[in-house]
């Protein structure tokens, strides 16, 4: 049970800074940033996946039998707790790892060429366009409202 406990708790930790990765990808492929949507999109698909898992989990105790608060289960719905705990579990990991390693474009190498040329964007902009002092920043528009008063 730590052994789940913890690995649920680094795939979270991991899910974050895929997630970070994911905001410079989209900004380098569309040259522009868009952490609201991939942050909502991240949340969407984590309680989605939440709400699927938990109906999943519900049907196949209905279809190993599972009979709530008897004092023993049948030889069936035991077998089907080892498929609900491990087997099933460990299919879709070993698919997730395949899909993962085939498939997402972020390697290393991927990850220093995209920083390097974040990095050379930003400071371009900084350099053509550069931040105005005062409040103006941070809100367009307020500039002018602070002098017209």
């Amino acid at each position: 049970a730590n052994s789940v406990a913890a690995a649920t708790g680094m795939g979270m930790m991991l899910s974050y800074g895929i997630q970070a990765d994911n905001m410079d990808y989209v900004e380098w492929k569309l040259g522009y940033r868009a952490e609201a949507a991939v942050a909502s999109m991240n949340s969407f698909i984590v309680k989605a996946s939440g709400g699927v898992g938990s109906a999943i989990g519900a049907y196949l105790l209905a279809y190993y039998h599972y009979v709530p608060n008897a004092a023993t289960q049948a030889e069936e719905t035991i077998r089907g707790f080892y498929n609900i705990n491990f087997a099933i579990p460990g299919l879709f990991t070993l698919i997730s790892l395949i899909v993962w390693g085939t498939g997402y474009p972020l390697s290393k190498k991927a990850i220093q060429q995209m920083m390097l040329e974040l990095s050379e964007r930003r400071n371009l902009v900084m350099v053509e366009q550069p931040a105005e002092v005062g409040i103006s920043q941070s809100r367009p528009g307020l500039a002018s409202e602070a002098s017209a008063d």
